[in-house]
């Protein structure tokens, strides 16, 4: 190993590391706001269709932000993106569990599916250019898009809070209540 790349090992395993972090945070992030979907639906009171109705502006956020998003890592870089998109998903996130009705859902659904697809594209972006840096995939290729970043929401749902505790997405979950 000559001394330039000596030198690079440190700082792509940095690089490394934070790419894996950031797609675990993501999924922690989106499994909080998934298990409190039940919550909310109860406070605003909506039945199954129009709760599809609200849930369909995050997939609208999504497409919209995605092209936009991957322009801004053309022209900014996907770490500088990343970070910018993983702090407007967190706050975000505050805005459906603030929403007092259906017409305040919807767009604040929007806004968590664009910052949610932005950072979605930003962290896809940035593991393909640390992948560049080692010369080879550090993601297993049998991964699905999106499987990565969703893996531990599903585990924090055993968590999830009790019902009638307040669907605030990013309080911490904690453990259920014997029923």
């Amino acid at each position: 190993m000559n001394g330039a790349s000596a030198h690079l090992q440190p700082a792509l395993r940095a690089s490394r590391l934070a790419v894996l972090a950031v797609f675990f945070v993501n999924g922690l992030v989106i499994g909080t706001w998934v298990v409190r979907i039940p919550a909310i639906k109860e406070k605003l009171d909506l039945g199954e269709g129009l709760l599809g109705v609200a849930l369909l502006g995050a997939a609208v956020g999504a497409l919209v932000a995605m092209p936009l998003v991957g322009a801004l890592v053309s022209r900014f870089g996907s770490r500088r993106v990343v970070g910018t998109a993983a702090l407007v998903l967190s706050l975000s996130l505050l805005a459906p569990a603030l929403a007092p009705n259906l017409p305040f859902l919807v767009p604040a659904l929007v806004i968590v599916g664009a910052a949610n697809g932005g950072l979605d594209v930003a962290m896809n972006a940035q593991a393909v250019a640390v992948e560049r840096g080692y010369g080879r995939p550090i993601c297993p290729p049998s991964t699905p898009p999106g499987a990565s970043e969703a893996s531990p929401g599903p585990r924090s749902a055993a968590f999830s809070p009790h019902k009638g505790s307040p669907p605030c997405p990013t309080s911490p979950p904690l453990p259920s209540s014997p029923r």
